[in-house]
């Protein structure tokens, strides 16, 4: 009888278990918004161990939940209390030796667009660790300074992880204005003919959002621009008769649909 009772309640507990993880991944961020699900929060015993660990020390979670309300609070700021939040943070990253608490500490510097930010995440842009690396582009497409346009070029050309490159490319995407647009043509020109796709379509999605000139994401399109070859104005008239997909190519072309039928192709 003891044997079937510890089935059961070892079958009770698994149960539960698979519900709680099922809502979890339905609820999204929106259950948890912080950047990494902490599931000792859903422990009781865990809770109880936090409130007296709070009483002698400061808490991963106490942190955590500092830096939620600073993310939060940042936009209502004065300049200066902006600039001295940023600093602190900036510091606090360079003694951080979690990794997990340097990646939230990135995200909350992101929301104080200050030049004590843009210190802080120059620095941590050249990080050991590729993960903080990528977060540290995110924050800075975030950021106004024009100096986050030099930053995120020299990750995209100079960082070995393709994942680094491609965060610093979508990053890029937002930088508008036109001495943005010379540097970052400039920059991903050579971008534009690497063997990986995936690098040459976060390229061509960075010239497309940061000059606001949709190409349909063509890449030889994109060479010929940046080349010289053709002018901008003529391949975003060749980009709108492209967009009327292929069926439509292949009628202007004089190709019928028994053209495409099996018996045809040789």
């Amino acid at each position: 009888m003891q044997r079937f009772t510890s089935r059961f309640g070892w079958s009770r507990r698994y149960t539960l278990a698979m519900i709680l993880s099922c809502l979890v991944s339905q609820a999204g961020c929106s259950l948890f918004p912080n950047p990494v699900v902490n599931w000792n929060a859903l422990d009781p015993a865990a809770r109880s161990e936090w409130a007296e660990d709070e009483e002698y020390a400061v808490t991963w979670h106490q942190q955590e939940t500092q830096l939620n309300e600073l993310r939060r609070d940042a936009a209502g700021m004065s300049i200066a209390d902006r600039s001295s939040h940023a600093s602190a943070l900036a510091e606090n990253l360079q003694q951080e030796t979690n990794s997990v608490l340097r990646t939230s500490l990135v995200q909350t510097l992101a929301t104080f667009d200050v030049p004590e930010a843009m210190a802080g995440l120059e620095s941590v842009s050249e990080d050991d660790d590729p993960q903080i690396r990528m977060a540290a582009c995110e924050a800075l497409g975030l950021q106004s300074s024009p100096r986050r346009v030099s930053l995120l070029i020299r990750r995209v050309l100079g960082d070995t992880n393709k994942d680094v490159q491609m965060a610093a490319m979508r990053s890029l995407a937002s930088c508008r204005g036109a001495a943005a647009q010379r540097e970052i043509h400039t920059a991903l020109r050579d971008v534009l003919d690497d063997d990986d796709p995936a690098i040459q379509y976060s390229a061509v999605e960075a010239l497309e959002g940061s000059s606001g000139v949709d190409l349909g994401a063509n890449i030889s399109l994109w060479r010929q621009v940046l080349d010289r070859k053709v002018p901008l104005a003529a391949a975003k008239q060749q980009a709108q008769s492209l967009q009327g997909g292929y069926w439509e190519q292949l009628q202007h072309e004089g190709l019928s649909f028994n053209d495409l039928m099996p018996w045809n192709w040789f």
